[in-house]
């Protein structure tokens, strides 16, 4: 059998090194980029060696449709034909994630699919979970503490989906729940079932910048309590929706209508 191989952007550090290590045990090769600036790619690729891991790295900057194209042409001709593309792709279960400075988990574009179950967040200063670009999240059994919760943040003309179920957000000084489009075209899309969110700055904020693109929260089955805003919707194309069972209480103030629909 032909070895497969695997380019990954984004790989050196954090999420992006975790999936790269995890390739490599599936025994697929891989191929990392990095920014035409970075001059710390080789002192990476040294400790990832050092440390048993044989990656190879190029460069390329992945605004430039150019520079891409270049890199995945190199990679071909040197390594041979990439049978994955991805800059996220992940199962995340029974792990800890404390005391970080920016955010837990960042997932980006519309390659990438996480998969968080059975985890805790603990003091992230930024967002536990940001959803950007296109991907799907899925976040089971796990809390959020002392931390945002997640951001759904639809950057392109694609639908940016995060789905929370059966978890738990709490001491969330901005949001515990945030969805946000910003083009035309952009959907972003959080769904949340069976949880709770208390004592959160606000629990669920729902907003569109000036009315582009659409941002929906749906919620079913959930308790949102003791919050300075139990939602939060701002402009048009900005919606809350109820599909039942849920439970709001202690909280100081809503702004905007929420939408009951069971049938959400």
């Amino acid at each position: 059998m032909a070895q497969r191989i695997a380019l990954v952007t984004g790989g050196m550090g954090g999420l992006g090194e975790a999936i790269c290590m995890k390739l490599e045990k599936m025994g697929i090769t891989v191929v990392v980029t990095y920014s035409p600036g970075n001059t710390k790619y080789k002192d990476w690729l040294k400790e990832m060696q050092a440390n048993g891991h044989n990656f190879r790295a190029y460069p390329c900057d992945v605004s430039d449709f150019d520079s891409c194209q270049k890199a995945v042409e190199q990679v071909t001709k040197e390594v041979g034909p990439i049978d994955i593309s991805s800059n996220s792709l992940l199962s995340v279960e029974d792990c800890l994630f404390s005391n970080l400075a920016n955010n837990g988990i960042f997932a980006h574009g519309a390659a990438s699919v996480i998969h968080v179950k059975n985890s805790v967040f603990r003091n992230v200063a930024s967002f536990a979970v940001l959803a950007e670009g296109g991907p799907v999240v899925n976040i089971t059994n796990s809390q959020i503490l002392s931390s945002n919760g997640v951001w759904a943040y639809a950057t392109a003309a694609s639908s940016t989906t995060v789905n929370v179920t059966d978890s738990t957000i709490s001491g969330a000084s901005f949001s515990a729940v945030y969805a946000r489009a910003i083009v035309p075209g952009a959907e972003a899309k959080v769904y949340l079932t069976r949880t709770t969110i208390h004592h959160s700055g606000t629990a669920l904020q729902s907003e569109t910048a000036n009315g582009n693109g659409a941002a929906t929260i749906y919620v079913g089955g959930s308790m949102i309590s003791e919050s300075s805003n139990g939602w939060y919707i701002f402009n048009p194309g900005a919606s809350i929706v109820s599909y039942g069972n849920n439970q709001f209480s202690g909280n100081a103030a809503n702004v905007g209508a929420m939408t009951s629909n069971p049938l959400q």
